[in-house]
């Protein structure tokens, strides 16, 4: 009796000694004796801090946040799904926030990741990712890829989606909205197509403020690829119907689509151009409406656009020359004309002046 007597009370003292450390201060520590947290874990060993395992055949290691006994967060292995890493809220399958396949994939918002980091979401008028640099000479977003594939691609599957858009959002400077450029002499710094099919009242590209260039501005012209070539004819005549004019732009009506651009202009009417060379005009659709100032949440709907005649100037230039070639001919033949004149001429002075020495 008094073994088991001795046995109870130092059982006592152990119950008694557990809830005092345990029930007040409510802090267990594993590793340590002044635990800092509810459940303080700590080694100097080089081996694993906490393992959780699930040894039944179709169970879910989890761990679970809760805050005043609601389930806000919830991590571990789905079982019924690959053995996937997943974060959720309330269980793993409920709102998955975070997935990582077996494979390394990486899924936000999505739970079957195909890609290494693949993010789904459902936000209008915003980005589903953004990254900011607050260092001023760094990026905020790199691209690097060592085969043969594209380092950065953008995709857009909406009407009036952008699939790719650069702005510099400072008022001054001399920055750079887009820069494209390559290390290889054989290559593209900068490419855009569009089909020309259809309407085509797009563009490949479109820039407005003016455009520069470099070494030379081309345009396919390769025999190869040409049809049904037919010489220019009259060009002259038609030339002697286009009116060239200087103008201003409409500054009232159109100082979006011109970017309050007041300088004074060399060039031709469209519509004067259309009634003689309709093969250099086209109609095409131009923003005449916007935001005055690009965010990182534009979209196509916020501006509003119009159909213009415009003129591809380059395309008479062949017109020119042969014009030029006509003037020519015309030039020459009256030469010939004049010389066969002069000697008419020359040939009846003589005669004259032998008409008259006969005379004396």
């Amino acid at each position: 009796m008094k073994n088991n007597t001795s046995v109870t009370r130092i059982l006592h003292i152990f119950i008694l000694i557990f809830f005092f450390h345990f029930g007040l201060f409510a802090q267990v520590g594993i590793g340590t004796t002044a635990p800092s947290n509810t459940l303080d874990v700590e080694t100097n060993a080089a081996v694993g801090g906490i393992e959780i395992n699930n040894t039944a055949a179709n169970g879910d290691p989890i761990l679970q946040y809760r805050l005043n006994g609601t389930s806000l967060i919830t991590m571990g292995v789905d079982d019924s799904d690959a053995d996937k890493f997943k974060i959720g809220t309330t269980a793993l399958t409920t709102n998955t926030r975070l997935t990582i396949a077996t494979n390394g994939y990486i899924g936000i918002g999505v739970t079957n990741p195909v890609y290494h980091l693949e993010m789904q979401n459902n936000r209008a008028n915003d980005y589903l990712a953004f990254f900011e640099n607050t260092n001023a000479t760094g990026a905020s977003l790199a691209g690097y890829v060592t085969g043969t594939f594209n380092a950065l691609g953008g995709v857009t599957n909406n009407t009036v989606g952008l699939a790719s858009y650069g702005v510099h959002l400072p008022t001054t400077g001399d920055g750079l909205g887009v820069w494209g450029t390559s290390n290889s002499s054989d290559a593209i710094g900068v490419q855009g197509s569009i089909p020309t099919t259809g309407s085509w009242l797009g563009f490949g590209g479109l820039f407005g403020g003016g455009l520069g260039y470099i070494n030379g501005l081309y345009n396919l012209s390769d025999e190869r690829v040409k049809s049904n070539i037919q010489p220019i004819t009259n060009a002259i005549e038609k030339l002697k119907q286009i009116n060239g004019v200087s103008y201003n732009y409409n500054l009232n009506e159109y100082n979006y689509l011109t970017k309050g651009d007041s300088k004074t202009y060399l060039g031709f009417l469209a519509q004067n151009v259309k009634e003689i060379f309709p093969e250099a005009v086209a109609e095409k659709q131009l923003t005449v409406a916007g935001p005055s100032k690009m965010t990182n949440s534009i979209n196509t709907t916020d501006f509003k656009k119009e159909i213009f005649n415009v003129v591809d100037y380059t395309s008479l230039i062949p017109v020119t020359v042969q014009a030029i070639k006509e003037q020519q001919e015309l030039i020459e033949s009256q030469n010939n004309r004049i010389l066969s004149l002069e000697a008419k001429i020359a040939l009846l002075e003589n005669r004259l002046n032998t008409l008259i020495e006969n005379q004396d």
